[in-house]
């Protein structure tokens, strides 16, 4: 495998003709190499040790593992081991809907109704009171700004 590799991988300048890669021998069609011209030569190839029965054997039950095993679990077998403690991801507050939203006692998120700033001179006092009251959150609204507002319980223990 290592072998086949480091053939692969040989990356020689081509100004030097006696170490050239397998494209270059292709286009200069030297005459001297007995060898098939795809291949490098001799001179260049990795000799290999021998391999005695114990490392075949090793290397059979070691394939035979690894052949079993998912291609997931190969790129985690062969990658660097993670790291023991990660520092945990910091949840971020949407400044938009915590300056909106204000948390009240049971949790629930309440907010002013909308438009109520503009023009008011002209309204009718019950309609100027009914500007003052607060909308609450559905149950819909409330999964979204528990995501939204990670840490709320603790901005309503602060106030």
């Amino acid at each position: 495998m290592l072998h086949s590799i480091c053939r692969r991988a040989l990356a020689i300048p081509r100004h030097n003709r006696t170490l050239t890669t397998s494209r270059a021998l292709s286009s200069l069609r030297p005459t001297f190499s007995p060898q098939p011209l795809r291949l490098l030569p001799q001179s260049i190839r990795l000799p290999s040790p021998p391999i005695t029965s114990s490392q075949l054997s090793a290397t059979l039950q070691q394939t035979r593992s690894w052949g079993q095993a998912h291609e997931k679990d190969w790129i985690r077998l062969l990658g660097r081991p993670k790291p023991i403690s990660r520092k945990k991801y910091k949840l971020k507050t949407h400044q938009g809907a915590s300056d909106r939203w204000r948390v009240i006692a049971n949790g629930h998120f309440k907010r002013a109704k909308a438009g109520r700033s503009h023009n008011n001179l002209k309204n009718r006092h019950w309609k100027t009171r009914e500007g003052r009251k607060r909308l609450v959150a559905i149950p819909q609204q409330r999964n979204l700004l528990k995501k939204l507002i990670p840490y709320f319980r603790k901005r309503y223990m602060r106030k």
